[in-house]
């Protein structure tokens, strides 16, 4: 079964760019996090869960015309492994992604998240790793506390 019940080629690009992610750790079972407002005008960023693993992936931002692309030349997804609060989870790759609108995210790079949370976080910053590059032109980026 597709990650997405559609027949739109957006989902079909998601199915492509999300399987080496879930070949690597299983489908994502859980719920979608979805925004009232979306990313591109100013709301939180959605996300889809694997719960049980604490796995969280972005779901739009390939689909914002104002992402500029990876230093690597990828148009990309962001995903983070965290025991920390969904809604915190959801800040953190909101940031990540806020920051990057104005700046390539490279692989290897680092993000500042130290001041986003009232929960405590494990580190001050995040780094960015690439995890798979396909569909050609398009990749998913792990984020983790550097």
């Amino acid at each position: 079964m597709a990650l997405f019940d559609y027949q739109d080629d957006e989902f079909s690009l998601y199915d492509a760019l999300f399987k080496p992610l879930t070949g690597a750790f299983g489908p994502l079972t859980g719920s979608t996090l979805a925004a009232d407002v979306p990313f591109s005008a100013g709301g939180a960023i959605s996300l889809a869960t694997r719960e049980a693993d604490g796995l969280y992936v972005t779901t739009e931002l390939i689909r914002d015309r104002d992402q500029l692309v990876s230093a690597e030349g990828l148009n990309y997804e962001l995903f983070m492994f965290s025991s920390l609060a969904p809604a915190t989870v959801r800040e953190i790759l909101g940031h990540v992604a806020t920051v990057h609108l104005d700046m390539p995210l490279e692989e290897g790079g680092l993000a500042d998240v130290g001041q986003l949370s009232f929960e405590p976080l494990p580190g001050a910053a995040v780094r960015f790793r690439k995890f798979s590059e396909e569909p050609a032109g398009f990749g998913l980026y792990q984020v983790s506390f550097a």
